[in-house]
């Protein structure tokens, strides 16, 4: 008889800005109690536009999709994720809002038995950037009887979403 692989250790409710990255399956375990299982572990996140994962040891990772895949016993899986770190996407949202995102990590060994866990949660609140001034330039010569204009190539900008 075929055991189902065990997922544990997901936690919800973890928090980050937008500018900062968070390992957020840091003490998430795969088990399988059948011998000689390998697993097939893969994380999705529930929209792709909210981040990447990075640091992927000897998984693959879609940006695209937001799906990580790695194949392996339960340790080298389970160290696999744990090592996972989530950037998630800055100025997706204006200063003070914030975007939640659920990773569902789901197992399937090789007898076929899988689980599946979404209790893993990161809401990242956007961090208020001050606004940023380029092109300017010093010592702009002129005479007493010509103008210029110094501030032609100035341009200001905010990286904060509907600033």
């Amino acid at each position: 008889m075929n055991d189902q692989p065990v997922i544990t250790g997901a936690v919800t409710g973890q928090t980050t800005t937008d500018e900062t990255t968070l390992s957020p399956f840091s003490g998430v375990a795969i088990s399988d109690t059948d011998f000689g299982q390998t697993e097939t572990v893969t994380v999705t996140l529930s929209n792709a536009a909210n981040g990447v994962l990075t640091n992927l040891d000897d998984g693959t990772y879609d940006s695209g999709t937001g799906v990580y895949s790695v194949t392996g016993s339960d340790a080298t899986v389970t160290t696999a994720v744990d090592g996972l770190v989530f950037t998630p996407t800055a100025h997706q949202v204006p200063p003070g809002g914030s975007v939640t995102t659920t990773f569902t990590i789901a197992t399937t060994d090789t007898a076929g038995g899988a689980a599946s866990d979404s209790t893993t949660t990161v809401t990242a609140a956007a961090d208020n950037d001050p606004p940023v001034i380029t092109g300017t330039t010093a010592d702009q010569r002129t005479s007493d009887n010509v103008t210029i204009q110094p501030f032609s190539d100035v341009t200001i900008s905010d990286p904060d979403v509907g600033a």
